[in-house]
């Protein structure tokens, strides 16, 4: 097999590493498949057309929000990867992070550390934006997460996995004429 450069800088370990091309062929397997994830995501509640996304701290959920719905699911980040340094850190590393959202990554760390994979052990390294890809896609295919998502913040881009997505519409508030006595009676109440 012809060995990737970019696998082999995602890996941390060069061709001579005697797992080296097992990992690379994981790699490819978990990026395969995050790619029919997103599809099936994509078709099923129209992600990657979400208008903002934010973590929800107190849910532990990543939420997307829609014109006319709301998509929510259990998240957990993988990292961050600063654009402008071009350093991934993963979230365990993160002080930032809230611990609730850091526990698939440490997964990942004891997964690299009983492989031998550098990468995945370091808590942060020079890296290009396929390279976050390739860690999150392997995170998402061992812990069987539903997808992965990138979410960007000013320069810095937060790449994470969830599990189930469940869809809500957004509810319009009912307009009501209110008759000048149920006014009166409101604004009262509101003073009391």
């Amino acid at each position: 097999m012809n060995s990737n450069p970019e696998l082999q800088n995602a890996t941390g370990r060069g061709p001579s590493h005697p797992n080296a091309a097992e990992f690379e062929d994981q790699l490819r397997a978990s990026m395969d498949d995050l790619l029919h994830k997103t599809r099936l995501q994509q078709d099923a509640w129209g992600f990657g057309e979400e208008d903002q996304w934010f973590l929800d701290e107190g849910s532990g959920e990543v939420v997307f929000t829609f014109p006319d719905a709301v998509a929510s699911a259990p998240a957990q980040v993988i990292g961050r990867f600063d654009s402008l340094s071009g350093i991934w850190t993963w979230a365990w590393a993160d002080e930032s992070l809230p611990e609730s959202f850091k526990e698939e990554a440490l997964r990942l760390k004891e997964y690299g550390a009983e492989h031998g994979f550098q990468h995945l052990v370091m808590p942060s390294w020079q890296a290009e934006e396929s390279h976050c890809w390739y860690m999150t896609a392997l995170a998402s295919a061992l812990f069987e997460a539903a997808g992965a998502y990138r979410g960007a913040s000013g320069h810095t881009y937060t790449f994470l996995i969830f599990r189930e997505v469940v869809t809500s519409p957004v509810l319009e508030p009912e307009e009501q004429e209110l008759s000048q006595d149920d006014f009166i009676a409101e604004a009262v109440d509101d003073f009391k």
